[in-house]
């Protein structure tokens, strides 16, 4: 961890958040109830624009802040060879096994082709999944996120086949399966888990605000955006959760870093997730500036 000296802080709004959120960080290291339960806690990695190599290094810093946990994201857009991609995450591992942190694996860009979250050959996809599954079910704490914000509309008939592929290889490790869209919304009235699959985690994406969240004039505790309305959403995920008797997991949340409310939002939305069980990676670590929670290199 960076350490600051008097002399090195620049007293900005931007600098200001960005301490605090390094406090929030090094909160994480005294949740006891996260430690005890394997409570998921840390960031989304940057896969796509950082050095494979580096990546091992990020785990590792986020270990030495109090996280547990990474969101792995596969652009396979950007490198259309999936065993480069396997071999990138057995690299990770090395750092994470060892540390017994959760490396939770999506396929953020799943076509070849053309980038975003659609999948168009879904054959293609089901049997990405099975080499994944292939590959890594020797490891400990690997979690299979099936697809990023999911789109298509027959997209629970997809999540199935794939989940299906994986079960057929490996019976043990957690499959995350998301709602279209996966932002909170209705989850609690509209989620059900895939039928017939076995150890499932349900995910959120909490980008419900985004009218707070990507802006930097409108404040969190202002407006509907309040601490009591934060929990209540939350709150949504974790029956939901409690229902089908699955973890629940809020793979992202985000706010930029020069809205001036960004420190508090997130230092709740953390406390929150730990007093309702939730597992938490905020998005991102070390991608872009806009999101400079941590202070990038």
């Amino acid at each position: 961890m960076k350490i600051f000296t008097l002399s090195r802080i620049c007293f900005s709004l931007a600098s200001l958040v960005r301490i605090a959120i390094l406090i929030l960080i090094l909160e994480l290291a005294f949740c006891t109830i996260a430690i005890a339960q394997q409570q998921g806690r840390g960031f989304q990695l940057a896969t796509a624009t950082r050095h494979p190599q580096q990546i091992t290094v990020d785990g590792s810093d986020i270990n030495k802040w109090g996280g547990n946990m990474v969101r792995y994201p596969i652009y396979l857009t950007n490198d259309p060879n999936l065993t480069n991609w396997i071999n990138r995450i057995k690299t990770l591992l090395t750092t994470t096994e060892p540390k017994g942190m959760i490396v939770a694996i999506t396929f953020l860009w799943p076509d070849r082709s053309v980038p975003g979250s659609e999948i168009h050959d879904v054959n293609q996809f089901v049997s990405d999944w099975g080499a994944l599954a292939t590959s890594l079910k020797k490891y400990k704490n690997v979690w299979y996120d099936l697809s990023n914000e999911p789109v298509n509309l027959n997209w629970e008939e997809i999540a199935l086949n794939a989940a299906q592929r994986i079960r057929s290889i490996d019976s043990v490790h957690p499959i995350i399966y998301a709602n279209p869209g996966a932002i909170i919304g209705n989850v609690d009235k509209n989620y059900h888990p895939i039928p017939g699959i076995s150890n499932q985690v349900l995910e959120v994406h909490f980008y419900d605000w985004n009218e707070m969240q990507f802006v930097n004039n409108v404040y969190y505790g202002t407006g509907d955006f309040t601490r009591k309305n934060l929990f209540s959403l939350l709150s949504k995920v974790s029956s939901t959760a409690k229902k089908y008797g699955i973890p629940g997991y809020v793979g992202e949340i985000a706010i930029l870093n020069t809205n001036p409310s960004a420190a508090a939002f997130l230092r709740d939305a953390t406390r929150f997730s730990s007093v309702l069980n939730l597992n938490l990676t905020i998005h991102a670590f070390r991608e872009s500036s806009i999101w400079d929670y941590e202070q990038n290199p």
